[in-house]
């Protein structure tokens, strides 16, 4: 590849992902099918990664530091936009 956004397309044949072959929690094979074009994956995969990372988004705890920084934002509205001088940070 020559770098730049040629990275970023995958021109796999076949799908990457793997299934567990039935019956049996520790084998697993590798699938079959031909791979959506620009996608690592066949469709069925594609779409099991992208709603398994949508579910991780969706559901998960919010990070402590953007609370902060929404709750910061907030306070900001509050005062017409004008920002507020942080102690703990010092002058400057």
């Amino acid at each position: 590849m020559k770098g730049g956004d040629e990275s970023l397309h995958f021109k796999m044949k076949k799908c990457c992902a793997y299934y567990p072959i039935a019956g049996s929690r520790s084998a697993w094979v590798p699938c079959v099918r031909k791979a959506e074009e620009g996608t690592p994956f066949c469709q069925r995969h594609g779409d099991a990664v992208f709603g398994a990372m949508l579910g991780a988004l969706v559901y998960r705890e919010p990070v402590n530091e953007v609370l902060s920084l929404e709750s910061r934002d907030a306070k900001r509205i509050a005062n017409g936009g004008k920002k507020k001088a942080d102690p703990s940070r010092g002058s400057g």
